[in-house]
């Protein structure tokens, strides 16, 4: 429970920088900001600005900041330890059954399949400097868009770093690690109901996937993730192989009351959510042929007369084909979405 005077970097210590380690380890996370207009979603995600800009004040900075500097800081030290590591940007909004790029000028369409979203830009960043500019120049296109269209405000905005990690065991084991963070800031809670008269199908099919998960008196066998493009995105978020983080904000006003009850009754369900986080963790062995060497890696003696087909193989793991990747074993158990919530304001523990 946070209170008024509760600063970035209390928020930031107690909430998201304990699930770093398991973004390292391999596990996806999602954070997720939900709350009214002008409780404070986007100021807790992104501080003052969404770029470096002319914020001095350290304190000021927000989760996205303050998570890429210490997983750069963590992504050094395993570099020192020969893992190989790379990290991409991507930045998109949502707004009922469409997705923009905000990171691309192109209006080539982008849709969402089995495998994730297909057809967006991913930004290969090395530093903190290069993650922010991404940020702050899909903020930028984010806002502009908002101020031509009156159902712009209605928008979601998913802003996610893919971690990529490989190393190699002294048996000859390449391991690699898949992993992403999500930051998700939903479009405000009370604008369910459009200005025009429409309805923001993304929030309604939200709370419906919520109450499906997380209220003890609803028994239902199918829950609907695929009523909305929103839920199928955060779909791995609620009841899936996620780790979740969800801060709910709130008005200490009188007269917001209403919209409060209704973000405190959706927080409550949420945190009865309990999800199955699956770690994206590979292995791949070495390809062994006959006439080779024990130890590895083999060394091969390629004559360059033979043609490809004779010639024999690369045996280096970075270069083997995917086809030969299996899982490694893992102990994966339930884990509650966990939630947090303003001070003097409670929700029931699952």
């Amino acid at each position: 429970m946070y209170g008024l005077n509760t600063g970035q970097e209390e928020v930031y210590l107690s909430s998201l920088e304990p699930l770093l380690t398991t973004l390292l380890d391999g596990y996806n996370v999602s954070v997720i900001l939900y709350g009214a207009s002008g409780t404070g979603k986007t100021h807790t995600m992104m501080g003052p600005g969404p770029g470096l800009g002319p914020v001095l004040e350290e304190e000021s900075f927000g989760l996205i900041h303050r998570s890429v500097r210490s997983l750069f800081g963590a992504l050094s030290q395993l570099q020192m330890s020969s893992v190989q590591c790379g990290l991409e940007v991507e930045y998109v909004e949502i707004f009922n059954d469409e997705i923009r790029d905000l990171l691309s000028d192109s209006l080539a369409s982008v849709y969402l399949d089995q495998a994730g979203m297909t057809g967006v830009s991913s930004v290969t960043c090395g530093d903190t400097a290069e993650v922010l500019s991404c940020l702050e120049l899909g903020h930028q296109l984010h806002t502009q868009c908002r101020e031509l269209s009156r159902t712009e405000p209605a928008a979601h905005t998913v802003f996610s770093l893919k971690l990529r990690q490989q190393s190699l065991t002294n048996t000859g084991l390449t391991v690699l690690k898949h992993s992403r963070l999500d930051f998700v800031d939903l479009a405000p809670s009370d604008q369910v109901t459009l200005p025009g008269g429409g309805t923001n199908l993304g929030l309604l099919s939200l709370g419906n996937v919520i109450s499906a998960l997380g209220d003890p008196r609803r028994n239902v066998s199918v829950v609907p993730h695929h009523d909305s493009l929103l839920t199928r995105v955060l779909a791995p978020a609620l009841g899936g192989s996620s780790v979740s983080l969800l801060l709910a904000t709130v008005s200490g006003l009188s007269s917001d009351r209403e919209e409060t009850l209704g973000t405190l009754m959706v927080a409550s369900r949420a945190a009865n959510i309990m999800n199955n986080p699956v770690p994206n963790i590979v292995s791949c062995e070495p390809p062994m042929s006959a006439g080779y060497p024990a130890q590895y890696p083999p060394q091969p003696q390629f004559d360059p007369y033979l043609s490809p087909v004779q010639a024999p193989l690369d045996p280096s793991p970075l270069k083997t084909p995917l086809s030969c990747i299996s899982p490694l074993s893992y102990n994966s158990r339930p884990a509650p979405l966990q939630l947090y919530l303003p001070a003097g304001l409670s929700a029931p523990r699952p």
